[in-house]
């Protein structure tokens, strides 16, 4: 008489099982196709399993967000780029990241430097700015214009006050 186990850690045995050649595990499952799969649930599982793994190296892998909003008061004495157009500072916004660009004598656009495609935080460059990790190009006003596929900067409202020289984001 043959007795096949699949699985030896988990086997419990009675006499008259092991006469009939069966075997039984913890899960249940008894008889002598025990811990067998037909082609069906095999495939069930399998493609609930692939699914599985795509959600999570899709989130994974997400990193930070943008704020939805901010608000943040900004004199402009103390960021001396912001003193010429075309000039970026950074900002920190309770942890988050921001650029300020001064696109014109009285108009400024605020940015969040967190790139949309997988978090990571862009940098100033000539004509615009760039994601470091995957290399999304973004123009001076946050719109996405090459590399990496993505969508946008987050853009936050910005209200210059030439009279206090400063700026109220959010």
């Amino acid at each position: 008489m043959e007795i096949r186990v699949r699985d030896p850690h988990r086997l419990t045995e009675t006499s008259q099982m092991e006469r009939a050649g069966e075997v039984s595990c913890a899960c249940g499952a008894h008889g002598t196709d025990a811990g067998r799969l037909d082609r069906r649930t095999f495939l069930i599982r399998g493609s609930l399993a692939a699914v599985g793994v795509v959600l999570v190296a899709c989130s994974a892998g997400g990193g930070p967000m943008a704020p939805r909003s901010v608000s943040l008061i900004v004199s402009l004495a103390t960021y001396p780029a912001l003193a010429n157009i075309g000039g970026v500072a950074y900002v920190d916004a309770n942890g988050s990241p921001l650029a300020i660009v001064r696109t014109s004598a009285s108009t400024f656009v605020t940015l969040s430097r967190i790139c949309p495609h997988q978090g990571g935080t862009v940098n100033a460059i000539t004509t615009g700015f760039l994601c470091p990790n995957h290399h999304a190009q973004f123009d001076d006003q946050g719109r996405w214009v090459g590399g990496q596929p993505t969508g946008n900067l987050t853009t936050y409202p910005t209200t210059y006050d030439a009279t206090s020289q400063s700026l109220t984001i959010g």
